[in-house]
């Protein structure tokens, strides 16, 4: 039996900030999406070691905007909740994009997760992680159920 995921607004306004910030390779518009006040801020790119705080945070995407010539992101909710004032989604994301050191464009699929909290009238971000799909990994055989 499939279920209706219901998208609560501030979680599907996140996941169009996001899209649309990474799609225009507009990092200072995702990065304003987090709470620059909110000390514990943690982002786990798949390609990097944790980055914890909102310098950090904003040290990565300057090196991404450096390198980055397009992205092109797209995330679909797998579940989701909003409860008082904090939210959280996990999402099946899938990204392309074309860094300007490579010759062929990357691409790939991860599973993200990302925790929003209320500002005021706001909603912003203070924690995203991004763990990439191994579809190299076998699963063991006769794993006994």
């Amino acid at each position: 039996m499939t279920s209706t995921i219901i998208i609560p607004e501030p979680i599907a306004n996140a996941i169009d900030e996001l899209q649309n910030g990474w799609n225009a390779l507009n990092f200072d518009h995702i990065l304003n999406l987090w709470d620059h006040g909110y000390k514990h801020l943690i982002y786990i790119p798949e390609e990097r070691p944790t980055l914890r705080g909102i310098d950090e945070i904003a040290a990565y995407f300057n090196t991404v905007a450096a390198m980055m010539v397009n992205m092109t992101i797209n995330l679909t909710v797998i579940d989701c909740d909003l409860f008082n004032d904090s939210a959280w989604a996990v999402c099946r994301g899938e990204w392309t994009g074309q860094n300007k050191y490579r010759e062929v464009p990357s691409g790939g699929e991860a599973r993200v997760s990302f925790m929003l909290h209320k500002v005021g009238d706001d909603w912003k971000l203070i924690q995203y992680i991004e763990a990439v799909l191994n579809h190299q990994y076998a699963p063991p055989e006769n794993i006994p159920e």
